[in-house]
């Protein structure tokens, strides 16, 4: 989706008179008719965020809309936004965003509602509603933690292949803290205990197509004679031989989604290649429309220093590329995640 095209939308029509599609644009005759729209839900949706402090709430909404805007000639007027049912904002120009301070909310789910009125010539005008829950949690912004993990381990095994995983500790002000001791355990399994660096482990399982496999990690951690835990969890994945799978595993900030500007979105590229798999992958990286990283070599460790990026919400795309082995495309996908910057 790209904000630059927000001002058209796709819309979907009932005609009163006849039955067909008609263009905005056509040619009508002397007396020219005005017909409905009806704007599907999968026209638009929203990425919703907040930041709390002691003394305020910043809600962010940042919309998307298809981007076959042509069609019939019609546009985004407005958007309203209503937060718990209070009208917060009108906006009236594209790219229609949100960025709204209110009084500190409660912790918890809040309800975000838009109200989007769409105009067209020979089409009366109407609207849609969209209607979203988002989380507030104060003192986010202020609270952040001064320290994070980055976890790497392999999410997908096969049959006769070690398991890999390593751990770094950033300690973001330097205030001086220290890893004193790491556990690994694999299938409920402690297979490895360690208290210096390099903080990984390799370790051959015994496993079986098909099998989810749950691992944890436990790490002790000291700041001057306190110390502290942290604890992590998930699944790794056990494919058949010919199964190709792929991903770009993000390392989370101290608040999941959050960044301030100075810091570091950093991730792996990760390519599981099924046996007889000769395709070419390409992994391209963009920070909103802005192409920051790409690599055809896996596993691909990336960073990416977020500077004089505007406060509210932004998109980090992962696009995966699939190319045969004369180069010729086979098609891709790509995700993305919602980035808000504090400050």
């Amino acid at each position: 989706m790209k904000s630059s095209n927000v001002n058209r939308i796709v819309v979907l029509f009932l005609l009163l008179v006849s039955i067909g599609f008609v263009s905005c644009e056509e040619e009508v005759s002397e007396e020219i008719p005005t017909y409905d729209l009806v704007i599907p839900s999968t026209a638009y949706s929203f990425a919703i965020s907040s930041v709390s402090t002691d003394t305020e709430t910043i809600v962010y909404a940042s919309p998307s809309f298809t981007e076959n805007f042509d069609i019939l000639g019609c546009a985004v007027m407005n958007v309203k936004y209503y937060v718990d049912n209070a009208l917060v904002s009108t906006e009236t120009s594209a790219p229609f965003k949100l960025e709204q301070s209110m009084p500190v909310l409660s912790n918890g789910l809040h309800i975000l509602k838009a109200v989007i009125t769409v105009r067209g010539e020979n089409f009366r005008e109407t609207t849609a509603e969209y209607v979203s829950r988002f989380s507030v949690t104060n003192g986010s912004r202020s609270q952040k933690s001064t320290i994070e993990f980055n976890i790497d381990y392999d999410y997908y095994l096969r049959v006769g292949e070690k398991f890999h995983a390593s751990i770094n500790m950033i300690d973001r002000y330097n205030a001086g803290y220290k890893i004193e001791e790491i556990k690994f355990y694999l299938d409920e399994k402690l297979i490895k205990t360690t208290t210096g660096q390099p903080y990984d482990v390799e370790y051959s399982p015994t496993v079986n197509v098909g099998q989810k496999i749950p691992l944890k990690f436990e790490i002790s951690y000291l700041l001057g004679d306190t110390r502290a835990n942290y604890s992590f969890s998930s699944n790794v994945d056990v494919l058949p031989d010919d199964e190709t799978r792929y991903l770009f595993h993000r390392y989370s900030s101290s608040s999941g989604t959050h960044y301030n500007n100075g810091e570091v979105i950093a991730g792996t590229g990760l390519l599981y290649k099924g046996n007889g798999d000769d395709n070419v992958y390409e992994l391209n990286l963009y920070w909103d429309d802005k192409l920051i990283g790409s690599s055809k070599t896996f596993p691909y460790k990336f960073s990416y220093t977020i500077n004089n990026a505007e406060k509210g919400i932004h998109k980090f795309k992962k696009e995966w590329k699939k190319y045969d082995k004369n180069g010729n495309s086979k098609g891709g996908q790509s995700t993305w995640d919602n980035i808000t910057i504090d400050e």
